[in-house]
């Protein structure tokens, strides 16, 4: 399972999707986290990880073992596609100028471990149909490809608890296209103001207040994209049950131990 992959400029939002990652994986479900340090965010989601402790540049090896040991595991895009660095300098240059490109896309399709569950977030909805045919052709067993409105006239690329999320489901071999309103099934909205992050510091402390069981707007985002994230993979029957879910997995703490796990993940030792 990979829960959603920033896949765009970001507005200094808090880590969702590596928060969810966590909840999923108390939840018992296997996790592959492929990602980047910030290149179009303030905190991406190798920066937060490392500020955690958890170990960033691991070899395919030790990652399966990582995966077995912790249940999650961590993927270093340019570690796994060295080339990517090359052009990591121009992607900088054109953030700060708003230039989003093709890069932005390709993290969620580029999973070394080759995920069959997926709940992947784009920065536009004009991109969501594209990154569906993609996950078809890739063969994605199941995905929710997402967009969500930020309550603001622009996008995240997130399940929104600020408004409306438009949707495309994948299966095999079929797209289905559908739009989630949390509101109307009794999720109080969430000003998008309250979701913001900003550097590592901010963020980190941010993810711990969260992991640690605090009440408030980053629980309630977490909750609901890892809930999503549940429902996709079949652990619940429904968006809403995979809401209360993954907001008692972070009520319980579940998540941190998660974490306290991952960071003090040690290889194998191999044979001599």
């Amino acid at each position: 399972m990979t829960p959603a992959a920033p896949a765009g400029i970001r507005t200094g939002l808090l880590n969702i999707s590596t928060l969810a990652a966590l909840v999923l994986a108390a939840a018992g479900i296997p996790v592959a986290k492929h990602g980047n340090r910030a290149i179009t965010s303030s905190c991406g989601s190798a920066d937060l990880l490392e500020s955690l402790g958890v170990p960033i540049e691991v070899k395919p090896p030790e990652a399966a073992d990582m995966l077995r040991q912790a249940g999650i595991v961590f993927l270093f895009a340019p570690f796994y596609h060295r080339a990517t660095r090359n052009v990591q300098p121009l992607r900088l240059i054109l953030n700060k100028e708003g230039h989003a490109t093709l890069f932005n896309l390709l993290g969620p399709l580029s999973n070394p471990m080759e995920p069959t569950h997926q709940v992947v977030g784009v920065f536009n909805p004009r991109f969501m149909r594209p990154m569906a045919d993609a996950l078809n052709k890739l063969g994605c067993q199941k995905a929710w490809v997402v967009c969500g409105e930020n309550g603001q006239g622009g996008w995240i690329d997130e399940i929104s608890p600020c408004g409306k999320t438009h949707i495309i489901e994948v299966l095999p071999g079929q797209l289905r296209e559908f739009t989630l309103d949390l509101e109307t099934a009794g999720f109080a909205r969430v000003p998008f103001e309250d979701l913001k992050g900003g550097d590592v510091v901010l963020n980190r402390a941010i993810a711990e207040r969260v992991l640690s069981g605090e009440t408030g707007p980053g629980m309630e985002v977490v909750s609901l994209n890892a809930g999503v994230g549940l429902y996709v993979c079949g652990k619940v029957d429904s968006v809403q049950e995979g809401i209360q879910q993954a907001r008692q997995i972070l009520i319980d703490k579940g998540a941190w131990r998660v974490l306290e796990k991952w960071r003090s993940f040690k290889p194998a030792v191999e044979a001599s």
